[in-house]
């Protein structure tokens, strides 16, 4: 698509996702960029086009341990597309109000893979 400011990257991520508030559900990213990400729930969590969710990234390790023991990159972003599949909830979300920390942290995960592949 030529209209994306930043490529996507189709590796998978683990997200807890919920609107603010509210208790988080589990589930991945099918791609991400530095600017969104389109994420799959296995069950709907009761949002809707244009909410905002809250986000918390767990990003990629070289081992096992050190994935386990970090903490998660929390993130806010705002549901531009809902597909359904099934069960699975599959939404579109641009990320909102990224500090200089957050990008960064985003920029890392993008270069972990970048590297791997």
């Amino acid at each position: 698509n030529s209209r994306r400011e930043y490529p996507r990257l189709r590796n998978t991520l683990m997200v807890l996702a919920g609107k603010p508030g509210t208790e988080k559900i589990q589930g991945v990213t099918m791609d991400f960029s530095l600017g969104g990400m389109r994420l799959v729930l296995p069950v709907e969590i009761g949002a809707n086009l244009h909410d905002t969710l809250e986000l918390a990234v767990k990003p990629p390790a070289n081992q096992l341990n050190g994935y386990l023991n970090q903490a998660p990159i929390k993130l806010s972003g705002r549901i531009v597309r809902i597909h359904r599949e099934g069960e699975e909830v599959h939404l579109g979300i641009s990320f909102e109000d990224l500090d200089v920390s957050q990008q960064r942290e985003l920029e890392l995960v993008q270069s972990f893979y970048l590297a791997a592949a």
